[in-house]
């Protein structure tokens, strides 16, 4: 904040010049006392204005879910007209090549519970769109791939899914998109 610390420069120059050299009762210490009054009334205001925000409007964890739903939201109505539940969509766009997961691996990809995804995944397994594979070593494991006909079903929501990603990102400046991508994946991969 380099107004923050103008000011506060300010009021120490003040500040030593009030202290050192004029008598209390010059012309030029009232003006010094003057200033430095106003300079700190200055500051006082600057941080209540600076400081006197919501909570949430710098809780990192509020803007992403800010952000989330305000992005996500205006896809979610496309693909909810294709005919396709959020829900679906999340499950098959994480198993769009992605070859084989764990079920508990895509609800948290999906960012969904497990139980909601074993439903989702007998339903979307009768019509054909997902797998269910036994793990080679784990019989407690069963790993879920996308199938051909589930390609097909997401494959024009994915592109316009890029489409819809293209045009959020289009006010960032050239790299802030890779770099916010980055520092989000490491964020995720930290908790996960």
């Amino acid at each position: 904040m380099p107004q923050k610390n103008s000011i506060r420069s300010n009021i120490f120059s003040i500040g030593y010049m009030q202290n050192h050299g004029f008598p209390a009762s010059s012309p030029c210490r009232r003006v010094c006392d003057t200033l430095l009054a106003f300079s700190r009334e200055r500051l006082t205001s600057f941080m209540s204005d600076h400081d006197n925000h919501p909570f949430i409007d710098d809780y990192l964890p509020a803007l992403l879910a800010q952000a989330s739903h305000l992005i996500s939201d205006e896809f979610h109505k496309t693909v909810r007209k294709n005919g396709v539940s959020v829900t679906e969509w999340r499950v098959l766009a994480t198993l769009y090549g992605a070859g084989e997961i764990s079920i508990g691996s895509l609800a948290d990809m999906a960012t969904t519970k497990q139980p909601t995804v074993t439903r989702l995944l007998d339903r979307l397994e009768v019509l054909g769109h997902v797998q269910r594979v036994a793990h080679a070593t784990d019989g407690r494991v069963t790993l879920v791939r996308i199938t051909d006909p589930g390609k097909k079903l997401i494959a024009s929501l994915i592109k316009q899914a890029k489409k819809h990603e293209d045009q959020v990102m289009e006010d960032l400046m050239p790299g802030e998109s890779k770099a916010l991508k980055e520092t989000l994946r490491r964020l995720i991969a930290h908790y996960r």
